[in-house]
């Protein structure tokens, strides 16, 4: 510290005061900074937690409209074979039945009756109601999703051929079961009258009245629009947030990237941050999480809502993630105001200091030093001109300059009373060398030591003026006749 101990004290006071602002500013900005961190990544995972949870809702609402009303017609079609003989059902009630399943579902793209046995009035009817195997499967596609435009098509074995199908009729058969169990897919690509869509079927047995299967009533549960109305931009929260429907196999169904729908989300990411997050999926968790990282490595915050299907059909959850970078951007941005703010105000405050300081103790303490050190060199006999402090202010400082002038005052007087009581100490020095004892010191020194001196002297004369007498020349002319 001897660089610090060899500085003025102006530039002194100025370093300690700016080093003061700066070191509280620091903290200040440090701790509002930090409250406001925490204040906004909490209000961020609420915020995607609210999100993904309304997601998880809607998706839920979606879904469990499509199973109701598939158990709804199920369970119609169920009371017309057992109360009555399967060939002596009217086809025209069922065909209506079937095709008016796309008034109550705007998600339904493809609905379909398949009769593992073909009743005998579901016969000779139009070929489309054939496959190439000759089974009847009733086959409508919903060409207008805002109205019931139901166009019959050409049934194909490949629908037959359909995984939901197979386990309805494999674990009918397996377990004696003819309960009206509805059965959700899986998602997947489906095949149907020569086109390929994203979605799942939805599917219920149908019993006759000895409770024996005897065909399978379901519809195909589109996913294109819904993943429109789920990836709108204007549900966007901040620049880059995705929304993701999953299976609890992972199984990506609705997602921005349309690369990776279908694929499996445990595999598409192996981030080890990533393994949490995919872990609450698998669970049925629903949890927010702050260290997430994306497939193309963006750190991110990410929130899951695990939720269940009617009747415990079908198990899903909606993830969604958040970039922190643009999370967060309004955080950087008033980090970024708060530094900026910081660094005016303590150029400001430098500046005002310094010239304060200048002002007030820079250009006033050189002053007083000057005024001392020629008072000393007036007192040393180094000069014989002193000057005094032109007071400014009535401060400290003028307090000081104005005892400093007093003094000099004082001093100057007496050393001039000094040397005027010195000069007539001398005068009478050679009176009495020329013989005048009668002579006296008059003028009175302001120097006690000296007015002692003077007093001293004086007595000495009156003395030797009394014993000897007031002339030494009439003296020595006695002695001398």
């Amino acid at each position: 510290m001897k660089w610090f101990s060899s500085l003025s004290i102006g530039v002194k006071l100025v370093l300690t005061i700016v080093s003061s602002v700066l070191i509280g500013m620091l903290l200040l900005s440090a701790i509002i900074l930090n409250k406001v961190g925490e204040n906004m990544r909490e209000s961020i995972e609420e915020t995607i937690a609210n999100a993904s949870k309304n997601y998880a809702t809607y998706m839920k609402s979606v879904l469990d409209e499509s199973i109701v009303l598939n158990k709804g017609v199920a369970t119609t079609l169920n009371a017309i074979f057992q109360s009555e003989e399967k060939d002596e059902v009217d086809f025209g009630d069922v065909q209506n039945i079937v095709k008016n399943m796309f008034d109550n579902s705007a998600y339904a793209t493809y609905t379909f009756l398949y009769m593992l046995e073909t009743p005998k009035n579901f016969r000779n009817l139009d070929k489309k109601y054939y496959t190439q195997s000759g089974k009847f499967a009733m086959l409508y596609q919903n060409t207008n999703e805002f109205a019931n435009s139901a166009v019959l098509q050409q049934s194909d074995d490949a629908l037959l051929q359909s995984p939901i199908i197979e386990k309805i009729i494999k674990e009918t058969k397996e377990s004696g079961k003819n309960s009206q169990t509805i059965y959700v897919g899986n998602p997947r690509a489906l095949h149907i009258a020569g086109k390929e869509i994203l979605g799942l079927n939805i599917a219920a047995p149908i019993f006759d009245k000895e409770k024996n299967l005897i065909g399978i009533i379901g519809y195909n549960f589109d996913f294109v629009n819904i993943s429109g109305v789920l990836n709108d931009p204007k549900l966007d929260l901040f620049e880059g947030d995705i929304r993701a429907l999953v299976t609890r196999d992972g199984v990506i169904t609705i997602h921005k990237n349309t690369d990776l729908i279908l694929q499996n989300i445990f595999e598409r990411n192996a981030h080890e941050e990533a393994k949490p997050v995919y872990q609450a999926v698998k669970d049925g968790e629903t949890r927010v999480f702050d260290n997430y990282r994306t497939t193309s490595g963006l750190d991110s915050y990410a929130s899951v809502h695990s939720f269940q299907t009617v009747g415990d059909t079908s198990e899903w959850a909606i993830l969604v993630t958040t970039p922190k970078s643009s999370a967060l951007a309004a955080l950087k941005d008033l980090q970024q105001t708060i530094i900026i703010i910081a660094l005016c105000v303590l150029i400001f405050v430098s500046i005002a200091v310094y010239f304060f300081v200048r002002k007030i103790v820079g250009a006033r303490l050189p002053i007083i030093l000057r005024t001392l050190q020629s008072f000393f060199r007036y007192l040393n006999h180094e000069s014989k001109e002193v000057h005094t402090i032109k007071i400014r202010a009535q401060d400290e400082l003028g307090a000081m300059g104005q005892i400093i002038n007093d003094n000099i005052s004082r001093t100057q007087k007496s050393l001039l009373q000094d040397e005027e009581a010195i000069a007539q100490s001398a005068q009478t020095a050679k009176e009495i060398e020329s013989g005048n004892l009668k002579a006296r010191i008059i003028k009175n020194p302001a120097n006690p030591q000296l007015v002692e001196l003077k007093n001293v002297l004086n007595t000495m004369l009156d003395v030797l003026e009394h014993k000897i007498g007031g002339d030494t020349n009439e003296i020595a002319r006695v002695f001398d006749s």
